[in-house]
């Protein structure tokens, strides 16, 4: 493992200063779900983010993650479950993560982008969002609910704006 240097460390610990509280909680949540995995879970994900970092095409494995992060979040505890089994070849598993995609979209239930840099005090009142939430098939409104808690406003904001 490579440890980072003494400026390193320096400079993560300014940038850590300097972010917003919202997401200073993510950060925060993160890091006590990894508290919790057991050391040799702890010590793959070290290594799996010492192999992105240290590759060409670290930004766009990135993004890729993302983009796969994004939409696990709004599949169905089930869903998850099937794509985590660990029976299942890499193969298997890409195939059943695109029929799950193609089952999302058929059913349109992939969510709109949340947009994290809005106006957290620019929303309707929230009985007018609960509304909405109320008026969503029960697979959209796990999805919603599934969101911290200002990413579920700005979500319903946006859903609101669109009607």
């Amino acid at each position: 493992m490579v440890f980072p240097s003494i400026r390193e460390v320096c400079r993560r610990i300014d940038r850590i200063n300097n972010l917003d509280d919202a997401l200073f909680r993510q950060i925060y949540r993160n890091n006590e779900q990894f508290n919790e995995l057991s050391l040799e879970k702890k010590l793959r994900l070290r290594e799996f983010h010492e192999r992105i970092e240290l590759s060409p095409q670290s930004d766009e494995l990135l993004k890729t993650l993302q983009g796969y992060y994004n939409w696990r979040k709004s599949l169905q505890s089930y869903e998850k479950r099937e794509i985590d089994q660990s029976r299942l070849s890499t193969e298997q598993r890409v195939e059943l993560i695109a029929s799950l995609k193609q089952r999302l979209e058929a059913n349109q239930i992939v969510p709109e982008p949340v947009f994290l840099n809005a106006d957290e005090h620019d929303h309707p009142p929230l009985e007018e969002l609960a509304g909405i939430l109320e008026h969503l098939d029960w697979e959209h409104q796990e999805y919603v609910l599934n969101l911290p808690p200002e990413q579920t406003i700005l979500y319903l904001t946006q859903l609101h704006r669109q009607r």
